[in-house]
């Protein structure tokens, strides 16, 4: 069969994002004693993947600098910023996007566009903006954040990179690969310079850049990447680290691909546990994993486990990311094709054009996962002997194939493709 697979990232990437957003410093000392004992303590909570902890200090954090330097101090922004990390992580997106928002306005307005804080601001907001499928905000608030790091930060700034790799991120969630790739390398090539072999932003980017070369059959490089991180994860960030998992996960995605499905699987399970213990059963970030489960167990035949676990799949990314999220579309798109193979057809179908117009409104009509869907549903069409409709879309598949040119994956293997929602941005 062919899917197109969940990923992460994240958030994600990492996402997935579940560890992309920018964590500030104040801009001076904080006078409070407890509001600075305060936002250590969330920062250690927030590196150890403990984000409802962290969200509790934050808050408090947040509350004390209010009531001591007044609404429109630097330092309020810096703590609404990092209080809006934590709730990306959690899922929250309304609170987190109007954080976001009030700190950026606020750094904007006393320490200029240009100032570190604000382009980290700046950025966060984008990489929100990614996530939930806002692809065209995201870009020009990434375009933007990246012209400022560079033009006042220099090329090689910490900020600077992160923003490249959020820009990487997002060529890869449009199907823009080489672009993706040639951008992925550049902050690989510094990271590895600057911040030696062990630290979590280098893993950050070795598993993004793998998965884009999983998603272009790279496998012996994509491996290697993929190892690479999940070791960096377990030394640096511990064995239960929402990041670990997805790494975890992406290097199940390659097994995936192999047809190492005992291999898949035990690596999947490993990140649905770590996920479900720090994120919570009702995360996104899970019911990604329970997409790609689904697809393990329709494989080995277990056929009543994998329809119930697309579906919770399905329910929890409703809740979560709303019903027109690019995500939800491709879970829609993996269930129409198990039951595809199940042979029910009406049902298959009716997921299938479900898929289609999310796809489309999400993310373009030349997408890739646009050009699954209807490698997809024109076999359902020519199953059902309807074979005007299936040569229309076949039709169709072929003019996008032939527009994409260069970034054309299907020019260089058969048409699969993963879902990025949940890449690590940073």
């Amino acid at each position: 069969m062919r899917h197109i697979h969940s990923s992460r990232t994240l958030f994600y990437l990492t996402l997935t994002i579940l560890a992309g957003p920018v964590a500030l410093q104040c801009q001076e000392p904080i006078r409070n004693d407890e509001a600075a004992a305060l936002r250590a303590q969330a920062a250690e909570h927030q590196w150890s993947g403990r984000p409802d902890q962290a969200e509790r200090l934050h808050r408090r954090t947040l509350a004390l600098l209010l009531e001591s330097l007044g609404p429109e101090h630097p330092d309020v922004a810096g703590a609404m910023n990092n209080l809006a990390t934590v709730l990306v992580t959690l899922d929250r997106f309304e609170e987190a996007e109007s954080l976001y928002r009030r700190a950026y306005g606020i750094q904007e307005r006393k320490l200029g566009a240009g100032h570190a804080s604000s382009i980290a601001s700046l950025g966060n907001l984008a990489d929100l903006e990614s996530r939930l499928g806002r692809y065209k905000e995201a870009k020009e608030h990434l375009d933007r954040a990246m012209e400022l790091a560079r033009r006042n930060l220099g090329p090689e700034h910490p900020q600077t990179l992160t923003k490249m790799h959020s820009l990487a991120t997002l060529h890869f969630q449009l199907g823009q690969y080489a672009e993706a790739e040639r951008l992925y390398r550049a902050v690989l090539a510094v990271r590895e310079r600057s911040l030696g072999p062990g630290h979590p932003d280098l893993a950050r980017t070795l598993t993004n850049l793998g998965e884009l070369l999983r998603a272009e059959r790279r496998f012996g490089q994509a491996e290697a990447l993929h190892r690479r991180a999940i070791s960096i994860y377990e030394r640096s960030r511990g064995r239960e680290h929402p990041e670990l998992a997805t790494a975890l996960q992406n290097l199940s995605n390659l097994w995936l691909d192999r047809g190492r499905l005992e291999e898949a699987a035990g690596l999947l399970r490993r990140a649905i546990t770590i996920r479900e213990q720090t994120l919570g059963s009702r995360h996104s970030a899970v019911a990604l994993s329970l997409n790609n489960l689904g697809e393990i167990l329709a494989r080995q035949g277990q056929h009543a486990e994998a329809d119930k676990t697309y579906l919770r799949a399905i329910e929890i990314l409703e809740a979560s990311l709303g019903p027109k999220h690019a995500t939800l579309g491709i879970s829609f798109n993996n269930l129409g094709e198990f039951y595809r193979a199940q042979g029910r057809f009406n049902e298959a179908e009716t997921l299938f054009r479900r898929a289609l117009s999310i796809e489309e409104e999400a993310l373009g009509a030349c997408h890739p996962h646009v050009i699954q869907i209807l490698v997809n549903y024109a076999r359902l069409l020519r199953a059902l002997k309807r074979k005007a409709e299936a040569s229309e879309l076949e039709k169709r598949t072929a003019a996008i194939l032939a527009a994409r040119g260069k970034d054309n994956p299907a020019e260089k293997f058969t048409v699969d493709f993963r879902d990025l929602a949940g890449k690590n941005r940073r």
